[in-house]
């Protein structure tokens, strides 16, 4: 008895001392996760290669009272209108090389910051930035007389799982997926690479696009690189695969931020054809096809 009481006393650090951690581990995880998931910038800064776009602000009034801040880039003629839903870093003001793609492709703009970005009011969460999503679309709707059979829904990294709410829920004319997740908790595991399994338990975000997937009725574009190593690549398959038809899927490369942009003769051909396929270029210049 007293040799087994030592061999327990032995090897009860051993045990002890990693649950300890790994219940630390798991704790630092679960308070952390809004830093990990939402990275704002308040500043509004231009940067990009031409340095300047026209635009007009607005300040949209959410549900809860939130102030969001959004910007309409018109063009002449425009063959459809982009509701850009952006990524989980930075603010609008960091997406001005996108908006000249899709001037080139004489589609007008309108993006918005979540609440928490650039000066739009409130914090960041789930939740929160599916009431955002609501009231930008109404907005876009109601306000500025934009229809919904000429509203492309566009989401890049996180805001994938934004725009993918709204196309469950309205009837947009088409979705862009760009370098999107299927889920947060399917991409713990890519995030935290030796973060045990169990730990997605913890995860208290979802924006699971891969499950709408199946309620959303319009014709979809999945855009992905397989260089990306934030969000692997086999995320966009598996959103292709899920997405009924009319279906595209379009392989870029490069890292996952500027993926698009390294690729910009494939994108933007790749735009347009989906274009074509949705029948939304036929006022597209000759010169820009």
């Amino acid at each position: 008895m007293e040799l087994l009481s030592a061999i327990i006393g032995l090897l009860l650090p051993f045990i002890v001392i990693p649950v300890f951690l790994y219940l630390l581990y798991c704790l630092h995880y679960y308070l952390t996760q809004p830093n990990l998931l939402f990275r704002p910038y308040k500043s509004i800064t231009i940067h990009s290669l031409s340095r300047d776009v026209d635009h007009k602000e607005f300040l949209i009034t959410t549900s809860d009272r939130v102030q969001i801040s959004a910007w309409y880039i018109p063009v002449n003629n425009p063959i459809a209108t982009i509701l850009f839903c952006h990524g989980n870093a930075g603010n609008l003001t960091q997406r001005i090389d996108s908006f000249h793609i899709f001037r080139e492709l004489c589609c007008d703009v309108f993006i918005f910051d979540y609440r928490g970005y650039g000066i739009s009011s409130g914090k960041p969460t789930e939740k929160g930035l599916i009431k955002d999503a609501d009231a930008v679309w109404n907005y876009l709707v109601k306000e500025i007389h934009k229809s919904p059979e000429e509203i492309i829904l566009f989401g890049r990294s996180l805001g994938g799982g934004v725009a993918s709410y709204l196309a469950e829920k309205y009837s947009p004319a088409a979705l862009i997926l760009e370098s999107t997740f299927t889920s947060v908790p399917h991409l713990v595991p890519q995030v935290m690479p030796f973060a045990p399994r169990p730990i997605k338990l913890l995860t208290r975000y979802n924006f699971n696009t891969l499950e709408r997937m199946k309620n959303i009725h319009c014709p979809v574009l999945v855009v992905h690189s397989k260089e990306d190593l934030l969000i692997p690549y086999h995320h966009g398959i598996k959103l292709y695969e899920a997405a009924s038809q009319p279906k595209y899927f379009l392989q870029i490369h490069g890292e996952h931020t500027y993926g698009f942009w390294n690729s910009r003769d494939i994108y933007t051909k790749g735009l347009k054809r989906f274009f074509e396929s949705c029948k939304l270029n036929s006022d597209i210049p000759n010169e820009e096809k």
